[in-house]
């Protein structure tokens, strides 16, 4: 097993930054999409054949920084670029489509990615008329939520770390704004998730009037996040000194911590997600909260990632929880689906109901030598919208490596 490993991945990657989980679930979910699009990442940076020019080099002359600035530009924009796209397009709307049995994917298409060409992708599905509008909403959104999730792996990665990637300045950059400019560029295309996804809603509630203007000023709460600006700075600071950036965080007795905020879309409307990092000897801790309101519908959240909490021997723990009240969604009656959409009546989705729901998974890493150790994350949730988890009560079952 170790020598295949070291034959696929190259003895120089498993040098690189620590705990890279390499890991497969049910449905390809963006968990999965995340971490595997990661590791690529860091494959193809410690590999012999893309190294233009060194990290560590801090060679002061022009011609250096002119070197640094051209690989961030010509090399690693087009690959940031077509990763987050991969990750929107088959970790994100691939997977909503994957999880629902209604619907499936039929192919994807990938333009050439700037400086080189347009950029963008599209995914090309077919539903029956079975599919309901909460998940049709799903869909629309599935790229975004994606995305969010790839920038919130991406975080904890760093502060792992204890610095920021310079060649992944861009990556997180079009992970986490991914909304963000979407809700900006909102235009008449038919195609537009985002434009798709407030017409849903709106058919679906009874006063729903979700605005495209509204919806781009709601999207601005995601430039109150740090790390999208100690990003830029990382770049910066390589093209001039060749070095990695440090992250500033707030000091609090033993930890250091971090806030941020961005707006989610759910099945029921926008929401706000208040987002905090801790970290404390190398080990990131995520919490956040979330909540929103939408004719009349209140919803709110909270949730904990602990990915290492104790060491048992050859055992690390951790954990990740989540508890909510939302709306009751009812994906069972067929009133919501696809086949009783028309253009002037509206589907009057019940908005009075709410529904406790909980989801909770344990996270073992057992090592396996020196550097590599097994991965493996279970537990459940029941009926409810969780990012990157299925709308319906669900086990949790990820499996896999983690390598530095």
């Amino acid at each position: 097993m170790k020598k295949l490993l070291f034959a696929l991945l190259g003895s120089g990657f498993l040098c690189a930054e620590p705990q890279n989980n390499f890991i497969v679930d049910t449905y390809l979910s963006p968990y999965v999409g995340a971490d595997d699009l990661l590791i690529a990442h860091k494959l193809v940076q410690h590999s012999s054949l893309q190294r233009l020019t060194d990290l560590y080099q801090t060679n002061p002359a022009t011609w250096a920084k002119y070197s640094r600035a051209a690989e961030l530009f010509l090399f690693w924009e087009p690959v940031n670029y077509m990763s987050v796209v991969v990750q929107h397009e088959i970790f994100g709307h691939g997977f909503r489509l994957r999880s629902i049995p209604t619907a499936k994917v039929n192919k994807y298409t990938f333009n050439v990615p700037p400086p080189y060409g347009p950029g963008g992708a599209s995914t090309h599905s077919q539903m029956s008329t079975d599919t309901t509008a909460f998940e049709l909403m799903n869909i629309h959104t599935g790229g975004v939520e994606a995305t969010a999730i790839f920038a919130n792996r991406l975080r904890m990665q760093w502060l792992k770390n204890g610095q920021i990637n310079p060649r992944q300045s861009s990556l997180y950059y079009y992970a986490a704004q991914d909304l963000t400019l979407y809700a900006i560029n909102m235009g008449d295309s038919p195609g537009h998730d985002i434009k798709n996804y407030t017409e849903v809603l709106n058919h679906t509630y009874a006063g729903s009037n979700l605005t495209r203007e509204s919806l781009r000023i709601q999207a601005l709460i995601n430039l109150l996040d740090p790390f999208t600006y100690y990003a830029g700075c990382s770049a910066w600071n390589f093209i001039l000194t060749g070095k990695e950036s440090p992250i500033p965080m707030i000091p609090i007795g033993s930890y250091k911590y971090l806030p941020g905020a961005r707006l989610g879309l759910t099945p029921f409307g926008p929401e706000y997600y208040l987002e905090n990092f801790l970290v404390k000897d190398n080990k990131p801790i995520y919490f956040y909260l979330r909540g929103g309101k939408h004719v009349g519908m209140n919803y709110m959240g909270l949730g904990i990632e602990n990915p290492h909490q104790w060491d048992l021997g050859s055992f690390q723990i951790g954990y990740c929880a989540d508890v909510w009240v939302q709306p009751n969604i009812n994906m069972q009656n067929q009133h919501f689906a696809l086949s009783h959409f028309t253009h002037t009546q509206n589907l009057q989705a019940n908005s009075l109901d709410s529904r406790f729901g909980a989801s909770a998974s344990l996270i073992v890493q057992k090592k396996l030598w020196d550097t590599g150790m097994l991965f493996l994350q279970v537990g459940g949730k029941s009926q409810g919208y969780v990012p990157g988890e299925s709308l319906k009560s669900s086990m949790t079952f990820r499996v896999g490596i983690t390598l530095w």
